[in-house]
């Protein structure tokens, strides 16, 4: 049986649970979903009306609760947790998963990139970077991607990928403070390709273009995210500012090192 403080979740990708490296047999598609709920709201009950929605939709079977009950037994044979103090407890008129944020992959991922974040904010980005590549190292895929056909998961799936965006940008960030202009031009392209209407992310090629000596490519990125911004009736006098600072070689656009790596 599994040591229950080896047990690692992951739902960034195929959902899995491992103890101390080994996999842990969750069964069915029913019990994955009934998994899943659990972490996105580990620490909270998550109510037996809402858990049987969430597998069954609005027409639960007959015996739908004793199915429930089942998987709810299962999963703690499984995790050997089938006596007090448990991890799967029941609680009020629902069910709620007790694990240390360390075990789920997605709170391992909030805590890195609020670590990322902190180092950037306080010019020091080189102790940005591994907490940053630890965070990008989590995502095994799509997230959610077992229960993806399910309605309740579209809104974490959004909120899961808006994450994953997060900690691109804030690790571009730090590139970009630390001169690795050229080396993430490749990430930057495929971003924006993704999010065409994200200003933020544009704004971060212009820069490296401009910097890597690409003044061309840089005015030309300016353009097309102003175009496309255009078509949805949208502007950004953020990037029309930058496009005519690349246009005129604004000093304030050139590289200056952090304060963590000094003055030349």
């Amino acid at each position: 049986m599994p040591d229950r403080d080896s047990l690692q979740f992951a739902i960034l990708g195929p959902l899995e649970v491992t103890a101390a490296g080994t996999p842990v047999p969750l069964g069915g598609a029913q019990r994955k979903v009934l998994m899943t709920v659990l972490l996105l709201e580990a620490g909270k009950a998550v109510s037996i009306p809402r858990l049987m929605e969430v597998i069954w939709g609005d027409s639960p079977p007959e015996g739908a609760l004793r199915t429930l009950r089942t998987h709810v037994s299962e999963l703690r044979r499984v995790m050997a947790d089938d006596k007090p103090p448990r991890m799967l407890l029941r609680k009020g008129t629902g069910y709620l998963l007790d694990v240390r944020a360390e075990q789920i992959d997605v709170e391992r991922v909030r805590r890195l990139l609020a670590q990322g974040r902190r180092a950037v904010d306080d010019g020091d980005p080189v102790s940005a970077i591994a907490p940053l590549q630890e965070a990008q190292s989590l995502w095994r895929g799509p997230p959610l991607v077992d229960v993806a056909d399910h309605p309740f998961a579209h809104g974490y799936t959004e909120a899961l990928t808006e994450l994953q965006l997060d900690v691109a940008k804030t690790r571009i960030a730090a590139d970009l403070s630390l001169g690795r202009h050229r080396e993430v031009i490749g990430d930057l392209r495929m971003l924006v390709a993704r999010h065409q209407h994200d200003d933020g992310l544009r704004r971060e090629l212009v820069v490296a273009f401009y910097r890597d000596g690409r003044t061309d490519d840089a005015a030309r990125a300016c353009r097309d995210g102003l175009e496309a911004l255009h078509e949805l009736g949208l502007d950004s006098p953020m990037l029309r500012r930058l496009q005519e600072d690349v246009l005129r070689g604004a000093p304030g656009l050139a590289w200056a090192p952090p304060r963590s790596l000094g003055r030349p």
